[in-house]
């Protein structure tokens, strides 16, 4: 094949000029025939450049002469007529056609079936790529897009589902195992949404090279062209790859893979149907050899010009000829044929257009986008940093982050000032504190919870300077943009998607209605929550409506999340919400002995399956669920129920957890004489050391609780009230405090914080003053249930009068006798607690012989019991 010629030939001197020379169009399937006489020696490229230089030279020699020859050789036109029925003013003068140029800016409704776009992976599922596009734009490429092997083997697994095969054989193909989130990739639009469905589906996007680069000539396929491929082939010296491109057929070397592999596939060979980035390094007949070195394609720059528009692809790094300045973007001619624009936000935020850059200059840029099917062709470009290196945008002071910056700024996550450098009518540019590389987009809807009209850049609240507190709605990796939102509601949200909830943790939420399923709830915004219906509760509704009403606010715990499906499961069981034991999220972090609180969802013959957190599910043999052989275990259990389990064997590598109903118990009756001996004797060294002043300072911080609450006797207290407590104790049961002499309240694990703490012990300590709020009251038992929540704490004031009614109180009616020797042991843990604080008030008055008489008769009946 012979080598196309680069120089132009400046002797042609055609009779008729009647090309334009800023249009081309060539179709993509014109075959040229053989004209008689034979071919010319000029290539069709050579030909085109003669006819514009023609054209430029005829329109220079016209316009200089224009003058002379309108008055020497144009005869004199001849006046028309004034229309009767029009009127003899003189017509004003037509105002003159605007010189600024059109800079594009792609929006979804320019978009085609058949754009190409360069794209950088914002996220992987199982079995679909998300994509961020140019302009904030978004799509998804489906796994079947991606390669024609990937397709095969998904349709083979398809077909022998039902067939036995090796689960190796089998095993579908991991994308995780393929791509990396911030990977820049080459894509083509297959299907777009309608615009009225835009915002619930995304645009389709394909990534094989045979859809992506069909339109790219062989001839075009030059060194310094980067393309996207796929491989077909692992050979002995390196990997057969699919360029898409007819007759030709890529070869990578083993060698220019190694840092590739290194840095991004984990060490691991190339796979067959795996997508990468590769650059043309040289050609034959019918082998392209190309490498997939990062450094390389960042650097490389095309030099040939291409032979027509319909080559030019997204991604590719060239110079072109600055053709129109103007404030808002550049207009460039590429290869001295081609119409690119660039858009200001592909501009660096800190260069000022207008004085930056001149008319003539020459530009390297990389493609973007590029509309060829449309009648009127359209490129893209940008000269941001980290489009041209193919690379992360640098956060500060010229330091790249190694993570991806969408993890470095979550959605959710706020930052304080922003800084307004550009405004529009669709939005503002803002600036970030101590960033470079980064910028920040607020559309003009996101700017306040009202309506705002119109946007300007010297006046108003948004204008040129003014500073914001903004937070994250999402990252553009191939804009460098994060996507803000300056409205107050969104401000004030808790969640602004599933990720940010934590498992475990207490969440507050608004009844919306009720299904089949459960409760459905909502905890922001955005976010909505299913109760299933077997965690509506701890014993079974028989008029579940009663209780769930719309817009009633619950307190709920989160039992998992599905972020893909964007999914959030809570329960409503207080014996879970306010149990103390850790709770079961991730069998690594389980050990044998550890206890936690568990619901049955099946009961089987031989046992039953407990569900945990977090889809974690436990077995239970019969023979650890009952003492006794019991031939129906449905008889002594129930689906729904929640139970104390306590884990016998876990193996995380087989996802298998064994765990008993009883082994707790067995544990603790041979732990009781232990326990007595060790209290007895804690109890003897205290009375023998007691100092003084402690005992001084204890009894006055407790009178003065007991003055500011004012209980003379238990039954003054009352449920909803807020008390001052001194706390006296802190086991793993809980905290322990007083609210006089004689009334004594414990605070579960779940109810000291509004968050999950896990070294909860170190929140308060022994001697320390603090409000509560009563949340359960027993009368018979003479106990009380506390909270040290804010969140309770400034809820308005529960308390009812005598006459409050069976459903008022039915939170204190359904908290169930799970597991009554827990439930025993909690009495006697509170009873020991309380009469080792009397014990000691008692020591403290044998010191202290100002005591009133009437609080020495109160200890002395204690002392009795």
């Amino acid at each position: 094949m012979a080598k196309r010629k680069n120089s132009t030939s400046t002797e042609a001197t055609p009779s008729k000029t009647t090309v334009d020379a800023t249009a081309v169009t060539i179709s993509s399937n014109a075959e040229e025939s053989f004209p008689r006489g034979g071919a010319s020696a000029l290539t069709p490229l050579e030909h085109r450049e003669i006819a514009n230089q023609a054209a430029k030279d005829l329109f220079e020699s016209t316009t200089k002469n224009a003058d002379s020859a309108l008055t020497d050789s144009e005869p004199a036109k001849k006046k028309r007529k004034p229309n009767k029925k029009t009127k003899t003013t003189a017509k004003p003068a037509e105002k003159p056609k605007s010189d600024k140029a059109y800079i594009e800016q792609l929006t979804f409704k320019k978009l085609t079936v058949g754009t190409c776009l360069l794209g950088c992976v914002s996220r992987i599922n199982e079995l679909e790529l998300f994509v961020s596009l140019p302009h904030q734009l978004v799509g998804v490429i489906p796994i079947t897009e991606i390669s024609d092997a990937l397709t095969e083997t998904i349709q083979k697994i398809a077909n022998d589902e039902d067939e036995d095969m090796d689960e190796e054989e089998n095993k579908m193909p991991s994308l995780n195992n393929m791509f990396y989130v911030g990977q820049w990739l080459r894509c083509k639009i297959t299907n777009l949404p309608a615009l009225e469905e835009k915002a619930k589906r995304p645009i389709e996007l394909s990534l094989k090279p045979q859809v992506v680069n069909e339109d790219l000539l062989k001839i075009d396929t030059t060194p310094g062209v980067t393309l996207g491929a796929t491989v077909k082939s692992v050979e002995d010296h390196g990997y057969v790859l699919d360029l898409g491109v007819k007759d030709l057929t890529g070869f990578l070397p083993t060698k220019e893979a190694k840092s590739y592999i290194e840095k991004y596939n984990r060490n691991e060979e190339l796979s067959v149907g795996q997508y990468v980035e590769c650059l043309v390094e040289k050609t034959n007949k019918r082998i392209a050899n190309v490498t997939i070195d990062r450094s390389k394609i960042a650097n490389s720059t095309i030099e040939n010009p291409f032979s027509r528009i319909t080559s030019v692809l997204p991604g590719q790094r060239v110079s072109g000829m600055i053709e129109a300045v103007q404030n808002n973007g550049l207009v460039l001619k590429m290869m001295g044929l081609y119409k690119v624009t660039i858009d200001a936000t592909h501009i660096p935020a800190n260069i000022d257009i207008e004085t930056s850059f001149k008319l003539g200059q020459k530009l390297v840029f990389r493609t973007l986008f590029t509309i060829l099917n449309t009648e009127e062709k359209t490129i893209g470009g940008s000269i941001l940093p980290h489009v041209l290196e193919l690379d992360v945008p640098v956060l500060a002071n010229g330091i790249k982050s190694d993570k991806f910056v969408g993890d470095v700024f979550p959605v959710g996550s706020f930052l304080d000032n922003v800084k307004v450098y550009r405004v529009s009518s669709g939005g503002i540019w803002v600036t970030l504190d101590s960033l470079d590389g980064v910028t920040g987009f607020v559309h003009i809807s996101r700017l306040a919870d009202e309506r705002v009209p119109s946007l300007s850049a010297t006046a108003g609240d948004y204008k040129i300077g003014s500073t914001h507190r903004a937070r994250v709605l999402s990252y553009n990796p191939v804009d460098a943009i994060l996507v803000l939102t300056l409205q107050p509601s969104i401000l004030a949200e808790k969640y602004l998607r599933v990720t940010d909830i934590e498992i475990g943790s207490m969440v507050e939420g608004v009844v919306e209605k009720l299904v089949p399923a459960g409760v459905i709830v909502k905890i922001s915004k955005s976010i909505n929550a299913l109760v299933p219906a077997v965690h509506m509760a701890d014993v079974k509704l028989s008029h579940p409506e009663y209780k769930f009403k719309s817009g009633k606010k619950v307190e709920c715990r989160v039992l998992k999340i599905d972020p893909e499906r964007q999914r959030v499961i809570l329960t409503l069981k207080k014996s879970l919400i306010n149990s103390e034991y850790p709770i079961f999220q991730n069998l690594a972090d389980i050990h044998e002995g550890d206890i936690s609180h568990g619901v049955i969802m099946a009961i089987k013959k031989n046992g039953c399956v407990v569900a945990y957190y977090n889809n974690i599910s436990a077995f239970v043999p019969g023979s650890e669920m009952t003492e006794a052989h019991v031939a129906d275990l449905s008889t002594v259990y129930n689906v729904g129920q929640t139970v104390k389990t306590t884990v016998l064997r876990v193996d995380p590598s087989a996802n298998k957890l064994i765990v008993s109903c009883i082994a707790h118990k067995k544990k603790k009756e041979k732990q009781v004489t232990k326990k007595e001996k060790k209290e007895k004797k804690e109890k003897t060294e205290k009375s023998e050391k007691k100092p003084v002043k402690k005992a001084v300072k204890k009894d006055n911080h407790l009178r003065t609780v007991a003055k500011k609450n004012g209980l003379k006797k238990f039954s003054d207290v009352r449920r909803g009230v807020c008390y001052q407590g001194y706390i006296t104790n802190i086991t793993d049961a809980g905290v322990f405090l007083k609210l006089s002499k004689t009334i004594s309240a414990r605070v579960k694990i779940g109810n000291l914080s509004d968050e999950f703490v896990e070294n909860w012990k170190s929140l308060y300590k022994v001697g320390d003053c603090v409000q509560l709020k009563i949340i359960h009251i027993d009368r018979e038992q003479e106990r009380l249930e506390a909270s040290l929540k804010k969140s309770v704490i400034e809820r308005k004031d529960e308390s009812k009068q005598e006459g409050q009614t069976a459903e008022d109180s039915d939170s204190d009616e359904e908290m169930p006798e799970v597991d009554e020797s827990e439930d025993e042991d909690e009495d006697e843990e509170m009873k020991d607690n309380n009469k080792e604080e009397d014990d000691d008030s008692d020591d403290e008055e044998e010191e202290k012989p100002e005591v009133d008489d009437d609080d020495d008769e109160e200890d002395e009946e204690e002392d009795d019991e």
